[in-house]
């Protein structure tokens, strides 16, 4: 049982690996100025529709039962939601999509997002 609980957490692991690879897709140009990683994931959280949290919701979903169908095209769906929500509300650029701290707030903003549904799970159970 522990064993199975460790391998989903692995999966999940390299789901948001793979997301994070998926939003450096190559523009890499350096910038300046390092990004403030959690200020962006508190900016993509804050801007981000309840649609764009339900798509992470079904990616988790679907890591989980090992849908590997569905997957892929939640991935792309979830990287376009980032990207929107990264440059318009939180004006980054598309040289900063590139940069290293960009997978890290991926992370932190996929962790908030993650939050938010543990709590919104434990609230129906009360």
């Amino acid at each position: 049982m522990m064993r199975r609980g460790m391998e989903r957490r692995g999966r999940m692991s390299r789901v948001f690996v793979l997301l994070g690879t998926l939003m450096g897709f190559g523009v890499g140009a350096a910038c300046s100025e390092p990004l403030d990683t959690e200020a962006l994931a508190t900016c993509m959280f804050d801007n981000a529709s309840q649609a764009d949290k339900d798509v992470i919701k079904k990616l988790v979903v679907a890591a989980l039962t090992d849908d590997l169908g569905s997957i892929k095209g939640l991935m792309l769906l979830v990287a376009s939601g980032i990207t929107r929500i990264a440059m318009d509300p939180c004006k980054l650029t598309v040289e900063q999509l590139g940069q290293a701290e960009m997978i890290t707030a991926v992370r932190l903003y996929s962790e908030k997002v993650g939050q938010q549904m543990m709590e919104e799970a434990f609230a129906k159970l009360k």
